[in-house]
């Protein structure tokens, strides 16, 4: 295990010996050949894929709930404070998705599980302060089914926990949790114990410390602390898993001992057991115990075949599946599942879940730990006869597969054919010499629910009593006009069963139907008492038998005469299955009802529910934990398939069943004992809602809803498998009505749930409420991570539940919403009336209205679309796949059908919209090599006009087009073409118009015209011959321009892909221009031009080594002139500074002296506002990079001179002006200029903006580019538009309209110099590509205008240690003050004898320590020399163990000084650190200027261990003799400080953010040597600036000399240089161009 437990005072830190350790930022444990399997990278994938799948929930601690917890409130008292919370997970993890909200919010489950975390968590906050800071984030991640942790690979090596940066560049420390360690905590405190509890305090100190140390746990824990996690571990594993604890084996016995009447009562009583004392509390030990025994007769009664005894057992079980305890419910529903299973007992639960058609073959596949023979897939059958219910263990029948192993995929692979309809169990074993073994590895057990082929289905739902409303058959002569309404509106006549029958073929001819849904089909109340209290008509929803047809609607003769007829025509029956009946019923006994209380305290039967929101009067509760009710309903299903044929059914509220409501656990009962029986069974159950719902208990309240079937509805289904084995019926179909996110349950079980979202969403899109976005989300994210695979949603067009489409869309916008869900759906289901254009929803037990009130919502026109839909799905049979079409009121879907690929768009908003669709969608089955030519079906054949792609570039394309609000929908058909060759000239005419415009670079590989190229150029000679055969015959007359730049373009990517070496592609060119034939030789001409390089122009207010202020000075500096040696011509534009502090004047005399800097003898000239002005230029060369000095008395007086905003505007558009005057005036024509920071910024807004260079020749092929360096300094250069009455932006000398393009893109009123540089530029650059993406993401505004920003890191140039060596050498500090040490070491015995013994190479001199031959050495005591010698010239008290700290920088707050200041008194008076402090400040920043007056009194305070000096600081002494550099900055996007500290041997404390996360290693003595670079601390505070400081002060405590001068190497070695970046620069501007550059 990791980390280092933060309070040493209770816990001891002695090497561990535990095979516990840290990986990086997880915190875990592992063996070391797996330790490459839980790596940083892997761990941070499986979290992205968490929340893509929404399986991660966020929150932030909420202070006002520890306070209460440390009041004492107890956690019944604080439902309010963590529903809160919760609501604010579910926010953020909806992110405005109601769709998605509400299923969540309806996770009874999740949301128990969710509120123990937020409480324990909070509770381990309140009493431990060192826990975590409130400021942390915390995710608590739901695992994934059957994964115990966060990140599982196997019991020795798994992730408990992991810290991270949290949202992208957002940076808000993340603490991320499982689920599964909470549950064992909750388990754990109803036996009253806390250790898991205690060790989960101690993880959060653990993973707090990780944070603090940047992200990473480098710390070894003692053996108490190993211990108590590796328990922790074994734990959160133990419970998580779902797998059984096997008993010893039950011996083969002859007879089995029956289970018997008082075995029963002895396993209820147990069942029911309570605390001794507290009898609302269950004995836990107990109940479990029961279920364990239960198990264990089950595994027994099934070997011995006893099915009986089994029944008994799973009666049992059954009521057990409902029990209070979340353990004894878990492990029941498993166990039922074992029960019904088609395979040994204790073979591997099915966890992975298959769905297939008839008929249909099926690829394995199966990651195996070890790749050899010997592996097999065992298929088992479900061989059940109708009534057997259960299998046992002598009815198993299996099918044996050998596996292969396919070395490509890395995986056994196997295929195998269902052809009958049925659920199939499968397993893999490995066969060994002397045995078999199952194997557990993920996805190796499942089951296979062979279906009935549903595709092209298309299901009309008929209400029979109101059949016929529209009035289509009231002039039916045969006496069938349905139900019919007078002039008044009133219901004269219902509709029967004889008329859906004598309509039977013309519903099938008029609209393709497949299959009837008759609707409440079932016998009603007759009499008023039967009927809800609001309704007029009885419910076709609480019948009073599930078997018996409603004698009003003609019996069942006519039912029977309907199914008859409706066979003959090919046409399928389904009716209802209700889970409840009419509260008057007596089919089934009164005692299989639910009771509760009313208001008044009277036991009632419970009114039917779906046990969460909604509750029907007139029906009533039936107790799904009686074993009795499973059998009564499905002995109902099987009676319909038995007495009437039918071909499905529909399960009303099937998201729901079972329903288990939780249980009324009082022992009396008006004064009398209740039996254990009846308190097993809950026949009096609660009826208090939670979180919004009511409370159940049952499998949907269990864990192993996330890993098995529902085992009510795998018991139904395999008994309707039985019978239609049986009876030789090929076709069955069960629909599921389906809410709250209930679909992967039921789909588990072959079951086709609702697609109850989609029309939904489609109706707030509609509306206004959403757009088409969350469509894809649920079709790309949702349903791919929940559903089965496979698995059948059915499409819902209209149905009895929701309001009829043209009322919900309107007669336009039904068309999208119609269309795409016919796109989407393999099976759809319509209600009557739809097509004919009713626009009313009936409710079924109020059908006594007036009807003429309907009529005018109706829109008969709609009847033909409706018809040439249904026409489509029928007769193109496949999957839709949604594909983007970049606009968010359009979706687009492409469906694969038996007769070909069809593509549609689909309108949801009132006006025409642009679609421009992409084919990126991973999971399209498009092949590579297929030739399509999409036709559009409406103008194709009248404009003859058609489009050609391959299928490898149609994946990389898209297709653009326009869909009309009147239409809603635009069809395209993608025809496959046999061979390319009578349309090669199409296809490559097409391909390369695209080529022209392609923007991902990746996008030339599939590009069809780009790959003809490369296959052509086998010499030049080949490309010339096809150049001139093929492509000018198609291109030069009419399109030259599209062959000049679609050439240069593909040369250019052949290049970058190393496709062809440049020079080559140079030498074609060349020749090219040499040719022959005028067109080719012009064509090459053009190339060659295109492929032309120029210059590079760097423009910066500071620039080494001249001036210097900050880091960017090094860079424009150092890149330059290692462009120049890779062969650029460089040009930097920079102030000559006359004026400032003396070592800044100094610099900048002094390297005008030495690179012969001299006047140009030229000066430019600009306006701003009315008045002329002339800048002198100097020139000068600064190793092989020519410099260009501005000369002006005003604007170039002092680097970052100026007080008011006027003054500061005024010199930087003098120096953006006066730049551009350099360039023309000198006519450096540059290919590339860049910009640096803000200061610079306006340049690129002036030129661009002005005519006069906009037009200028030397601008013309200029490619502008901005480099940031930091963001935040956009501010320093940010100037309220209009100061004192003066509009600044006159200054500019620019159009008034133009003044937007400089505004800051927050703030309109302010002009922001930094903003008109990234908008004005072609491309942003900036320092590091981590700090690229987060100034994309968040960067005080410019966010809104970066893209695509290139990152590359900073570095130092490679002579830099050279340098910095000379002048220290040159410095002749150590001979200045030699002597003054060798004095104090004379006079100070303490010191000598340290000295002497230490490091008696100083006694010697200076010369001594440089002739020390090994490196090691020498570091240790040449740092001692240097640092001894520092102290004697600041005035320090002489001592070479006193750590001595640099911190110099740029005096601003973003450099972290505020930190050093707070934390003064631990740093100088605690840990006793000396401290070189110093730097420049800005003018005009008038926090720089507080926080030198800070560290002014700070030298005041500390003067024997602080010196502070302001202004330039000559860092070279320093840096040789410091310990440790510090950077505690605020932000640092990329960082150059602590390269140039590295590069002297300097250890760094600095805060992990930014370039500087990327470069500073947390330092840590390992085994075998020393590991690291510096000391990392997160939080941007004084306390954790300290505490870094405070571990860096042990390190060198408790290290020798010879550890430290090797941590000192490390430090040396992770230095990189700038040859590196100038080499990314090159190519990033190249590429940008398209130039090919060969360096």
């Amino acid at each position: 295990m990791p980390g280092r437990v933060p309070d040493r005072r209770t816990i001891p830190l002695e090497p561990t010996v535990e095979k516990a350790a840290a990986a990086h930022s997880s915190l875990s444990r592992y063996t070391l050949r797996e330790e490459h399997l839980i790596a940083d990278s892997l761990v941070k994938a499986e979290l992205a894929s968490a929340f893509a799948e929404t399986r991660c929930f966020e929150f932030h601690p909420s202070r006002p709930l520890i306070d209460r917890m440390r009041g004492g409130a107890p956690d019944a008292d604080l439902d309010g404070d963590v529903a809160s919370i919760r609501a604010s997970m579910f926010d953020a993890v909806s992110k405005d998705d109601g769709t998605l909200k509400e299923r969540l919010q309806s996770d009874t489950r999740l949301l128990g599980r969710l509120s123990t975390a937020v409480l324990l968590i909070h509770r381990a906050m309140a009493e431990s302060e060192h826990a975590m800071p409130l400021e942390r984030r915390v995710v608590l991640v739901k695992e994934r089914h059957g994964v115990p942790t966060l990140f599982h690979v196997s019991p020795e090596t798994t992730v408990i926990a992991h810290v991270g940066q949290g949202p992208a560049w957002q940076e808000i420390p993340t603490i991320y949790l499982g689920l599964n360690m909470f549950d064992a905590m909750a388990q754990e405190r109803k036996k009253n114990e806390t250790f898991l509890y205690d060790t989960f305090k101690l993880v959060l100190m653990i993973e707090e410390r990780a944070i603090q140390t940047g992200y990473s746990h480098t710390e070894v824990f003692g053996p108490e602390v190993s211990r108590a996690l590796a328990g922790f571990v074994d734990e959160i594993l133990r419970v998580a898993s779902l797998k059984e604890m096997e008993a010893a084996a039950v011996p083969e016995v002859k007879r089995v001992r029956p289970f018997t009447a008082r075995n029963r009562a002895s396993f209820m009583k147990m069942l029911n057991s309570r605390v001794h004392g507290d009898e609302l509390n269950f004995d836990y030990a107990k109940n479990v115990k029961a279920v364990e025994t239960l198990e264990r007769l089950a595994r027994r009664y099934r070997k011995g075949g006893d099915r009986d005894s089994l029944k008994e057992v799973a009666r049992l079980l059954v009521a057990a599946s409902g029990h209070d305890l979340h353990e004894v419910r878990n492990r029941a529903n498993i166990a039922l599942e074992r029960i019904l299973s088609p395979k040994e007992y204790d073979a591997p639960l099915a966890t992975r879940f298959i769905n297939l058609n008839a008929g249909d073959g099926y690829a394995f596949s199966f990651s195996l730990p070890q790749h050899k023979a010997g592996y097999f897939l065992r298929v088992f059958r479900n061989v059940l006869k109708p009534g057997e219910q259960f299998p046992l263990e002598k009815d198993i029948s299996f099918q044996d597969i050998e596996l292969e192993y396919d070395e490509a995929a890395k995986k056994h692979i196997a295929r195998h054919r269902f052809d009958e309809y049925g659920h199939y169990d499968f397993l893999v074993y490995e066969r060994k010499r002397t045995r078999s073994e199952w194997s557990t590895a993920p996805g190796a057990s499942g089951r296979v629910n062979v279906m009935s082929d549903v595709r092209g289905e298309i299901i009309l739902e008929i209400f029979t009593d109101i059949h016929g409303h529209t009035g289509y058959y009231w002039r039916d002569r045969s006496g069938h006009p349905g139900l019919v309404y007078n002039e008044s509106g009133e219901v004269i006549r219902l509709g029967r069963f004889s008329d859906i029958t004598a309509h039977l073929e013309d519903l099938k001819e008029r609209y393709l139907i497949t299959a009837i849904y008759v609707l409440g089909m079932q016998r009603r109340g007759s009499n008023r008492e039967d009927w809800a209290p609001e309704a007029s008509s009885p419910s076709p929803f609480s019948p009073m038998s599930l078997v018996e047809p409603e004698p009003a609607l003609g019996g069942e003769e006519e039912f029977r005469a309907l199914v008859a007829r409706a066979h003959e025509l090919g046409v399928k029956i389904i009716v209802d299955v209700v889970p409840h009946l009419n509260r008057r019923s007596t089919e089934v006994p009164g005692e299989y009802a639910v009771l509760c209380y009313d208001h008044e305290g009277r036991l009632n039967r419970r009114a039917s529910t779906d046990g969460r929101y909604g509750s029907w009067n007139d029906g009533m509760l039936l107790n799904y934990r009686m074993f009795e009710v499973w059998e009564w309903l499905a002995g109902s299903i099987l009676a319909l398939i038995e007495k009437f044929d039918i071909d499905g059914i529909r399960f009303d509220s099937a998201h729901a069943v079972p329903i288990m409501m939780k249980r009324n656990n009082f022992l009396f009962t008006y004064g009398e004992k209740r039996s254990d029986e009846e308190m097993l069974h809950g026949t009096i159950i609660v009826n208090d809602r939670e979180y919004g719902h009511y409370m159940t208990t049952g499998y949907f309240d269990s864990a192993c809803r996330d890993l098995i079937a529902i085992p009510i509805h795998n018991y139904i289904m395999l008994n309707v498998e039985s019978l239609l084995r049986e009876r030789g019926k090929k076709f069955f179909v069960h629909l599921a009505e389906c809410y709250w996110g209930h679909e992967r349950f039921l789909a588990r079980s072959g079951i086709i749930p609702y697609n109850s979202s989609l029309f939904k969403i489609c109706e707030n899109i509609i509306h206004g409420k959403t757009d088409v976005r969350e469509i894809y989300h649920v079709y790309d994210n949702y349903l791919p991570a929940s559903l089965p695979e496979g698995t059948e949603l059915l499409g819902i067009l209209g149905n009895h539940d929701e309001r009829r489409a043209l009322n919900t869309f309107g007669h336009r916008g039904l068309r999208a919403a119609v269309a795409l869900t016919i796109m989407m759906s393999d099976i759809v289901m319509d209600y009557e009336g739809s097509a004919e254009g009713e626009g009313w929803k009936v409710f079924l037990d109020n059908i006594y209205v007036n009807w003429n009130s309907f009529e005018y919502a109706a829109h008969r026109s709609v009847e033909r679309y409706y018809r040439e839909w249904y026409a489509f799905h029928r007769e193109n049979r496949g999957r839709g796949y949604l594909v983007w079409a970049n606009n968010t009121m359009v979706a687009a879907a492409l469906k694969f059908a038996e007769t070909g690929v069809w593509l549609a768009a689909f309108n949801f908003a009132n006006a025409n919209q642009s679609a421009s669709i992409q084919f990126d969608n991973p999971v399209l089955p498009i092949a590579d090599d297929t030739l399509f030519r999409v036709v559009d079906l409406l103008y194709s054949p009248i404009t003859g006009h058609y489009s050609y792609f391959t299928g490898r570039e149609l994946k990389t394309s898209k297709i653009n087009t326009v869909v009309s609000f009147t239409e809603r929908v635009k069809l395209f058909r993608l025809e496959t073409l046999d061979s390319i060759d009578r349309h090669y000239d199409e296809f490559l005419k097409d391909s390369f118009f695209r080529l022209c415009s392609i923007s991902n670079p990746e996008h030339f590989r599939a590009n069809f015209s780009f790959n003809e190229i490369v296959r052509n150029f086998d010499g030049h000679a080949t490309l010339r011959e096809f150049i001139a055969a093929v492509m000018v015959p198609i291109f030069w007359k009419e399109h030259r321009y599209f062959l000049e730049l679609g050439l240069k373009r593909a040369l250019f990517h052949m290049f970058r892909f190393g496709i062809k070496d440049g020079t080559y592609i140079h030498g074609f060119i060349d020749a090219l221009k040499k040719d022959a034939d005028d067109t080719l030789r012009a064509l090459g001409e053009s190339l060659a031009w295109h492929n032309e390089r120029g210059s590079m122009v760097f423009m910066s207010a500071e620039a080494e080594p001249f001036s210097k202020s900050g880091g960017l000075a090094n860079v424009v500096y150092e890149l330059p002139r290692e462009l120049a040696r890779m062969g650029e011509e460089v040009y930097v534009i920079t102030g000559y500074f006359r004026n400032g502090d003396d070592k800044a004047v100094k610099k900048m005399n002094d390297a005008v002296k030495a690179h012969k800097v001299t006047y140009t003898g030229r000066s430019v000239r600009f306006k701003i506002l009315g008045f002329d002005y002339e800048v002198g230029v100097h020139r000068g060369e600064v190793e092989g990079v020519s410099y260009f000095l501005l000369d002006h008395f005003e604007f170039f007086d002092g680097l970052y001179w100026g007080v008011t905003s006027e003054e500061k505007l005024r010199r930087r558009i003098a120096f953006a002006r006066a730049c551009a005057e350099v360039i023309c005036t000198f006519g450096l024509k540059p290919h590339f200029t860049f910009t640096n920071d803000a200061y610079a910024g306006i340049f690129n807004g002036i030129v661009r903006s002005d005519h006069v260079y906009n037009s200028n020749p030397n601008f013309q092929r200029t490619t502008f580019l901005h480099i940031v360096h930091n963001g935040g300094w956009q501010y320093f250069d940010a100037y309220h538009r209009f100061e004192r009455g003066f509009d600044l932006f006159s200054l500019f000398n620019l159009p008034q309209w133009r003044a937007g393009e400089f505004a800051d893109p927050v703030h309109g009123d302010r002009l922001n110099c930094m903003a008109a540089g990234i908008r004005m530029a072609d491309r942003t650059i900036t320092v590091s590509p981590s700090y690229a993406r987060q100034i994309e993401y968040a960067c005080d505004g410019l966010e809104r205008i970066l893209s695509n920003v290139i990152g590359i890191s900073n570095a130092i140039g490679k002579d830099f240690k050279k340098r910095i060596r000379d002048r220290f050498d040159t410095s002749g500090f150590q001979e200045k003050h030699y002597g003054a040490l060798a004095d104090i070491i004379r006079s100070d015995k303490a010191l000598a004898g340290k000295v002497k013994t230490r490091f008696p190479e100083i006694l010697k001199g200076p010369d001594a320590v440089k002739k020390i031959g090994d490196p090691v050495r020498h570091t240790a005591v040449e740092r001692a020399l240097n640092k001894m010698l520092l102290q004697v010239e600041r005035g320090f008290d002489v001592d070479p163990d006193r750590l001595i700290c640099t911190m110099i920088h740029r005096i601003t707050e973003q450099k972290g000084f505020q930190l050093l200041l707070e934390a003064s008194q631990g740093l100088f008076g605690h840990l006793g650190y000396q401290a070189i402090i110093g730097g420049a400040v800005s003018s005009g920043d008038r926090r720089g200027e507080e926080l030198a007056h800070g560290l002014y009194l700070l030298s005041l305070n500390y003067p024997k261990s602080v010196s502070v000096s302001f202004g330039f600081q000559e860092i070279s002494v320093p840096l040789f003799a410091s310990d440790i550099f510090c950077m505690p900055s605020m932000s640092e996007p990329g960082g150059i400080s602590q390269i140039e500290a590295f590069v002297t041997g300097c250890l760094v404390v600095a805060r992990a953010t930014g370039g500087l996360r990327d470069t500073v290693f947390p330092a840590r003595v390992t085994g075998d040597g020393v590991e690291g670079n510096g000391f990392l601390f997160l939080d941007y505070s004084a306390w954790a600036f300290y505490d870094a400081m405070e571990r860096a002060a042990q390190f060198f405590k408790n290290a020798d000399d010879d550890t430290i001068a090797r941590a000192r190497l490390n430090a040396e070695k992770s230095v990189y240089f700038w040859d590196r970046p100038a080499r990314q620069y090159i190519e990033e501007v190249y590429r940008i161009k398209e130039i090919i550059r060969v360096i």
